[in-house]
């Protein structure tokens, strides 16, 4: 997957499909580095992601991760701009969940993934450079979007943390 305001690096296909290949059929996704091309210092804008159960995104670390437990805290997720499922992994995990438009889908289905028993990687060479294009969540490119934001990340809250109701949205 990648978004129609993004570029693909020329081998990026080549490096999501080396690791596929390399940690096998457990394999269920890998993600790769995003770079905000919007921003004059070209800022890292995804790698290493991950989020907790209340929604709560880190976008990047400096190390790899390696939340792949089913049942943590934290998980690791990947930016829509650079992702890459296999099939199974996408049936097991019941299909990207509908209710989201944009965002959250991308981690949804990256934790559904997980919960379904397969681990994602991270690949610092599978590189998309991004330039966030305004949408209808995002009235130009340093606007997030911040009311699809704040339902989405309550729907993922209510849905993966196992807090209860009143706790989650708390914060």
């Amino acid at each position: 997957f990648i978004d129609d305001d993004a570029l693909a690096s020329p081998t990026w296909l080549e490096e999501l499909v080396r690791v596929f290949e390399a940690e096998g059929p457990t394999c269920g996704g890998v993600g790769g580095l995003v770079v905000n091309e919007n921003d004059p210092q070209r800022a890292v804008q995804a790698m290493n992601n991950t989020i907790n159960t209340l929604g709560e995104p880190v976008e990047w670390h400096v190390a790899p991760s390696g939340f792949n437990v089913p049942d943590a805290d934290e998980f690791t997720f990947f930016m829509g701009a650079n992702m890459a499922f296999r099939r199974a992994a996408i049936l097991a995990a019941g299909g990207f969940d509908e209710t989201y438009r944009y965002p959250f889908e991308d981690a949804d289905l990256s934790v559904q993934v997980i919960k379904a028993g397969y681990r994602l990687f991270h690949h610092p060479r599978a590189v998309v450079h991004h330039r966030p294009a305004p949408s209808h969540n995002r009235r130009d490119a340093h606007d997030p979007g911040y009311q699809a934001f704040a339902r989405h990340q309550m729907y993922f809250a209510l849905k993966f943390s196992k807090r209860p109701v009143p706790a989650c949205v708390r914060g």
